[in-house]
C-alpha cells in the first residue's frame, strides 16, 4: 500500500478499498477510511512519511469499508470529520447499518459477517450536502450518488478526479460477487449514469483500478447491464407467485453467488430492493398470504 497520484493534488492510497488523498500544501484531506484500524495505522504513517498533515476526513458513504478507520484516526489527529448528511447517525453508530439488513435485529453471526462490525463509533463534526465544499485550502464538489446506501456521495477534486464511493462496481468485482449490493436499483442507475456524465478526467472507484474517465463509463455501462440482468432474473422467477425468500434462493442460484452468511444479508437487500422497485412501477403485484408475501408478475 502507498500513496499513487492521480492528478495534481489528488492521490489515492490503494487497497481492498481506494482510500482519497488531497494534498495542498503540508497538509491533506483525507477520502473515506478503509475497512479498521489497521488500514488506517498503515495509512497515518504512509502520510506522516510523507509530511503530511490529515486536516479533515470525509466520508463518501456509511459502509464499514469505507468509514472503519473513522475511530482510530480522531483518536490521533485532530481532524474534523465530514460525512453525508443522511449517513451521519450510520457513521456515529456504524451497528445500526448491519441491524439494518436484519430488520434491526442483530443479524445472525459468523466469520464473514464479524468485519461489518469492525466499525467503532466516531462523532461527524460536519455533515454536508450536494454542492462546494471548501476545507481549508481544500475546493470540493459534493456530488450525491445514492442507491447503494441512502445518502452516498462522490467527492470531486479541482484537480478533475472523482472519488465515487461505490457508486458502480468495476468488472473484475462483478466476476466476484455477481450480485453487488444496492437496496434502490432505480437510484442506483442513475448514480452510476451520473458518474459517466461527470465532467473529470479520472475517476477512483471504491474498489478497482484507478482509471481514466472513458475507461470508467465502460465500467459503469456493464454495472447498469448488470442491474438489469438481476432485474430480469427476478421476474423469470416470478412465472409464478414465489414469497421473499424463494425468490432471493431463484435470483442467487442464477447467478451462481456463493453461500454464505454475508451473502445472505447482502444479495436478500438487493433482491427486496428490486421487488419494491418493480412493484412500485406496477411490473409485480403482491400479497400476503398467512405470513408470507407472495410476490408475481403483473399481467399486463
Amino acid at each position: 500500500m502507498g500513496l499513487v497520484k492521480v492528478a495534481g493534488g489528488s492521490y489515492a492510497f490503494n487497497g481492498p478499498v481506494n482510500i482519497g488523498v488531497h494534498v495542498k500544501d503540508n497538509g491533506c484531506v483525507v477520502i473515506d477510511t478503509g475497512l479498521g484500524r489497521d488500514v488506517a495505522r498503515k495509512l497515518l504513517r504512509v502520510l506522516e512519511a510523507e509530511g503530511l498533515t490529515v486536516r479533515a476526513v470525509i466520508n463518501t458513504h456509511c459502509h464499514v469499508d469505507h468509514c472503519g478507520g473513522n475511530y482510530f484516526i480522531s483518536k490521533r489527529v485532530g481532524a474534523e470529520f465530514y460525512a453525508p448528511r443522511d449517513e451521519v447517525a450510520f457513521i456515529e453508530k456504524p451497528e445500526l447499518h448491519v441491524r439494518s439488513m436484519y430488520g434491526l435485529a442483530y443479524p445472525p453471526q459468523d466469520n464473514t459477517v464479524k468485519h461489518l462490525l469492525l466499525g467503532d463509533n466516531c462523532y461527524i463534526h460536519h455533515p454536508i450536502v450536494e454542492g462546494a465544499l471548501t476545507i481549508g485550502g481544500h475546493r470540493f464538489n459534493v456530488v450525491a450518488l445514492p442507491g447503494h446506501s441512502p445518502g452516498q456521495v462522490g467527492i470531486v477534486t479541482e484537480d478533475g478526479v472523482v472519488f465515487s464511493g461505490d457508486a458502480f462496481f468495476v468488472k473484475q468485482i462483478l466476476d466476484k460477487h455477481p450480485i453487488p449490493f444496492y437496496p434502490d436499483p432505480e437510484k442506483t442507475v442513475e448514480s452510476a449514469q451520473r458518474v459517466a456524465g461527470l465532467n473529470v478526467g479520472f475517476v477512483v472507484p471504491g474498489h478497482g483500478p484507478i482509471m481514466r474517465k472513458e475507461e470508467a463509463v465502460k465500467h459503469i455501462e456493464c454495472y447498469i447491464r448488470r442491474v438489469k440482468a438481476i432485474e430480469e432474473a427476478i421476474l423469470e422467477a416470478l412465472t409464478i407467485p414465489l414469497p421473499t425468500e424463494e425468490v432471493v434462493v431463484e435470483v442467487a442460484t442464477k447467478f451462481k453467488v456463493e453461500s454464505s452468511m454475508l451473502q445472505y444479508l447482502l444479495v436478500s437487500s438487493t433482491v427486496k430492493g428490486h421487488l419494491s422497485s418493480l412493484a412500485k412501477r406496477g411490473l409485480v403485484t403482491v400479497r400476503l398470504s398467512g405470513f408470507k408475501l407472495l410476490w408475481s408478475k403483473a399481467n399486463r
